[in-house]
């Protein structure tokens, strides 16, 4: 069988979905973490942990949120113009500050 990395011509950084076929078709094969580690160019800790994910099922693998591209803007929770807003607001600060 070929080399798994030969499909990797273009020397490009393969993503992670990619590698882990790639990890469980070298594991299909019977080749050693060190191997297949070695023909995707990656270390062999990286593939002793996708093997590792790729022996849970999907339904309980981790999966990363997507966080949104700004942090949302903060809004004001009382009225700066207000004299009472503003005294309340100080209320509540100073009494979480006491805690």
């Amino acid at each position: 069988m070929q080399e798994l990395c030969k499909v990797n011509i273009l020397n490009r950084k393969l993503t992670p979905t990619e590698r882990r076929s790639r990890v469980a078709l070298g594991v299909r094969l019977g080749k050693s973490n060190r191997a297949i580690a070695k023909e995707l160019g990656v270390d062999e800790r990286t593939v002793r942990r996708d093997r590792k994910l790729l022996k849970k099922p999907k339904h309980l693998r981790a999966v990363k949120k997507e966080r949104s591209k700004r942090p949302k803007k903060l809004e004001l929770s009382y009225d700066p113009d207000d004299p009472t807003s503003v005294e309340r607001q100080f209320r509540l600060v100073s009494e979480a500050l006491r805690l």
